[in-house]
């Protein structure tokens, strides 16, 4: 249910006026909206009254008014209060109500004339102030103390009363009794002054324009900072002075924040940012250099705007003024790029110089805050690893899970930034050196100390705002199957087991007796086929994985062991495993080594030979086979510098092994002879013993 707004009046004079209702009504409600709470204190301190108070006057009345408003819809009883007195207005049913007076704009009337006088008469339009609030005829006061000496409305004063003399200019009577109309001359003299000075103000509007547009304007947004101070002082100095003689009255629309009941602004739920309407507000007698600063702001932001320039310069001085500008601003010096401490920020940040970086800044939509084009950073030649996060297959730098998404993204962008602006300050960047100020280019000083500064102070923002990422787990279940055994992380699998969340688990299969082992695995439903076991997986979430064996056929045996680096042409010694080479059995491919060089490989009864090679390069080392049991632990070695597979090892093979000697982007497992994972002197040494020889394997015989 909602409450009671109660109109109190309050004594001009004596308190003792005061009424038992009014002084019980004030006793009585939740709370009293007083024009002037320290004067209304003194009166509640009078009767006893203690009860809280709000604010509620001219200038705060539209916000403080749906405060008050919500409060009595809720169900409280509020009593409002002026600091003395009650004002009326006689509405359209013949009833006094308590208003102040309307204050309506005026214009200059030609059509009505008293001897050829304009007059000034009000329209039907109520007038506002600058900040678009409704403007009355507000009753003033005047206080007097006992003694009747007029005081302020801050000193002992005992009666208050409100001010209704006016001072009028007295008609003269002359001896013959006739009555000189000084009043009305006087009228018709300030009337006539005043329409001429408006016409005056429209004549000389377009000059005042002008001074806006081409100084006011056009220096809005330079910052001393960017120039040489003496050089850019001239120049502000010269704006400065012909600023002073004018102002401007601005109306332009903004976003303005939406305020609940409680006085808090209203936030979005779905942006999580405070909600805005679109306003109007209205500025008068504003200095050029903030409208120029507001006018600016309306444009980048799409807002519509309209102003009104008043000056008493004339045209000629305008001209003069604006061409003196002109000349000192061409004459300041632009400092230019001056990136070096942005260029330590963007290393200190990211671990590498910006020249060894490639950037993609983030692109956003016309509301500044949307992204349509995520930021990027890529590495080139020359880059080291990354201080955060890692690069990926394709050399781009990607959280390796350690930060929070929201973070590494800012980390990711203001790097972009950084790196972009660097590469742009060395480059292209049109204003690099210093040099004079183009004031027609102003747009294009881009890279000014002011947008280095910027970016700089995110980069080290962003930096420190990386977030570590929350912890998360997954379960790895597996599914039993008959005649195979799963070991995850070396442990042989029992019971579901709790793994963090993006971490990599090792999955091993082995096959009973009579069973055989299949290169595959069910994964969460799909099949997916491995090269070899054991098997790393990455888990991003909850996983179950199913093994595949099948019976194992009485007539096969299984040879297992590994496939080596040979270190002489006739493969008798060895250094240490390869990865990705074939073993073939009767033309087909039965096993391909794993990471550890280690391979498995299930063939007919009665095969007699095996032969070890790589695909596309034939190094075809033959191995016989005797016997009808499992052979294991083999160690076979082969020659992997035979590049071109011709059975010599020659200047062909030279050239691949020179491309990636020393290099790491080029680096090839097959040039690293002693799989130390470099190619370098050692592996150099090596092939060297190999160099002009033709390999010639010896008999290799299993059984």
């Amino acid at each position: 249910m909602s409450g009671i707004l109660y109109v109190v009046g309050t004594p001009i004079g004596n308190l003792s006026d005061f009424s038992p209702r009014a002084v019980e009504t004030l006793a009585n409600v939740d709370f009293i909206a007083a024009e002037d709470t320290r004067v209304t204190l003194k009166l509640l301190n009078h009767f006893d009254i203690k009860k809280e108070m709000v604010s509620y006057y001219e200038h705060n009345k539209r916000q403080r008014g749906e405060i008050i408003c919500q409060r009595i819809l809720n169900g409280e009883n509020c009593a409002i209060v002026t600091d003395a007195g009650i004002k009326v207005i006689k509405n359209a049913d013949g009833k006094y109500y308590l208003a102040n007076s309307v204050v309506y704009e005026t214009t200059w009337d030609n059509a009505i004339t008293t001897n050829g006088n304009p007059c000034q008469m009000p329209t039907k339009t109520q007038a506002t102030d600058s900040q678009g609030n409704l403007l009355y005829n507000q009753v003033q006061y005047v206080y007097r103390d006992a003694d009747g000496k007029k005081v302020n409305s801050n000193e002992d004063w005992s009666c208050k009363f409100p001010v209704t003399d006016y001072t009028i200019v007295p008609n003269e009577v002359k001896s013959d009794g006739s009555i000189v109309d000084n009043r009305g001359a006087v009228a018709k003299a300030v009337d006539r002054i005043n329409y001429v000075t408006s016409i005056m103000n429209d004549t000389l509007k377009p000059a005042a324009d002008n001074a806006f547009k081409n100084i006011s304007v056009a220096r809005t947004g330079l910052n001393d900072t960017n120039f040489n101070i003496l050089t850019f002082s001239k120049m502000t100095d010269i704006a400065r002075n012909i600023e002073k003689n004018f102002t401007v009255d601005l109306e332009y629309h903004y976003d303005k924040v939406v305020l609940g009941a409680d006085g808090n602004p209203v936030i979005d739920e779905a942006t999580g940012e405070a909600k805005t309407e679109d306003a109007v507000k209205k500025e008068l007698g504003v200095s050029p250099a903030s409208a120029a600063s507001t006018v600016q702001n309306c444009i980048d932001n799409g807002k519509s705007y309209t102003y009104v320039t008043h000056s008493s310069l004339s045209s000629a001085a305008v001209a003069e003024y604006t061409r003196l500008f002109n000349i000192f601003a061409s004459a300041a010096v632009e400092r230019g790029y001056q990136g070096a401490q942005l260029e330590k920020e963007i290393k200190c940040a990211s671990g590498n110089i910006y020249s060894t970086l490639t950037a993609t800044k983030a692109v956003y939509a016309e509301d500044g805050k949307t992204v349509t084009t995520e930021a990027s950073v890529s590495k080139t030649t020359g880059a080291n690893a990354p201080r955060f996060g890692k690069w990926d297959a394709e050399g781009k730098l990607v959280n390796d899970g350690s930060y929070t998404a929201e973070s590494w993204t800012r980390y990711v962008r203001a790097l972009a930034a950084a790196v972009a602006l660097a590469q742009y300050g060395n480059g292209d960047y049109a204003h690099k050196d210093p040099a004079n100020f183009v004031l027609s280019d102003k747009k294009g000083y881009d890279a000014s100390l002011t947008n280095i500064y910027t970016v700089d102070t995110e980069l080290q923002a962003a930096e420190i705002a990386l977030a570590p990422a929350e912890t998360t787990n997954s379960t790895v279940t597996v599914n039993a199957v008959e005649g195979a055994t799963v070991t995850i992380n070396g442990a042989a699998y029992a019971t579901p087991v709790s793994v963090e969340t993006g971490s990599t688990i090792t999955i091993d299969v082995k096959a009973a007796e009579g069973y055989q082992v299949v290169n595959e695995l069910t994964i969460n439903g799909e099949k997916v086929t491995v090269n070899a076991f054991p098997y790393e997986y990455k888990v991003d979430g909850n996983v179950t994985i199913a093994p595949s064996v099948k019976q194992a056929a009485a007539d096969t045996i299984t040879v297992s062991g590994k496939v080596l680096i040979a270190a002489n042409t006739t493969g008798t010694k060895s250094t240490k495993d390869i990865v990705g080479i074939d073993v073939v059995a009767n033309g087909e491919v039965v096993a391909t080594t794993a990471s550890d060089g280690s391979f498995t490989a299930t063939v007919p009864v009665g095969t007699t030979k095996l032969t070890i090679q790589r695909k596309n390069v034939t190094i075809n080392r033959t191995v016989t086979l005797s016997g009808t049991k499992d052979i294991s632990n083999v160690e076979i070695p082969v020659c992997i510098c035979n590049y071109n597979g011709d059975t010599t090892v020659n200047a062909l093979d030279k050239s691949t092994f020179a491309t990636a000697y020393g290099n790491k982007d080029k680096y090839n497992i097959y040039c690293d002879l002693n799989g130390d994972g470099a190619v370098n002197s050692l592996d150099k040494s090596t092939f060297a013993a190999f160099f002009g020889n033709k390999v010639e394997y010896a008999t290799l015989a299993l059984d």
